[in-house]
């Protein structure tokens, strides 16, 4: 076997660039793994998404791209300082939003940053709330993010299971949890 000095080099070259990839993704993950527990980890140019930490895990069984796309619009991070105690953060499911939603106010939530805010913050509760938590509001008004007062209620369905519901949207998921988020899916 005959190998040409060029192509020699061209081998050596790549391995550089493949060695330098290596390095370059061991560095990231080593700064993701120094960010601080208590905070929100997110890629956002904006610097707030707290489904950054569990959107992998969500996407796996709902589809939330177009609230993910609101909540970036929304850049709350100038609104939501730092809580302690988390938030809980109830996702619609981009085919509960098609459905309720007319595509002219998709398009108003995924372009006016003020319509943006007032939406997902309507659906955050301040702390990490547990399912027998909300289930324990049952009958009760609670304030949200956007100091709204929202209903909790259960409801038992077909099978006899106790479903909780937020303003009439029914929780159709076990918690989600982020670095400083609970999420849960609504169908509404």
């Amino acid at each position: 076997i005959i190998i040409n000095k060029s192509e020699g080099s061209v081998l050596i070259m790549n391995l550089k660039k493949i060695v330098a990839l290596f390095f370059g993704a061991l560095m990231m993950s080593s700064v993701a793994l120094a960010a601080p527990m208590n905070t929100y980890v997110s890629n956002n140019p904006n610097g707030f998404n707290p489904l950054a930490g569990v959107q992998g895990a969500i996407s796996q069984e709902f589809s939330v791209n177009i609230y993910t796309q609101i909540l970036m619009t929304a850049d709350l991070g100038d609104m939501i300082p730092f809580e302690p105690q988390g938030f809980t953060l109830f996702v619609p499911t981009d085919r509960s939003i098609m459905y309720d939603l007319t595509p002219e106010r998709i398009q108003q939530f995924l372009t006016s940053k003020e319509d943006a805010r007032f939406f997902t913050m309507f659906h955050m509760l301040k702390g990490r709330q547990t399912l027998p938590n909300l289930e324990a509001m049952s009958g009760t008004m609670v304030t949200n993010m956007s100091n709204t007062p929202i209903n909790m209620t259960t409801a038992m369905s077909p099978t006899g299971k106790t479903r909780i519901l937020v303003n009439g949207a029914r929780i159709d998921s076990d918690a989600f949890q982020g670095n400083n988020v609970t999420v849960y899916m609504i169908d509404t």
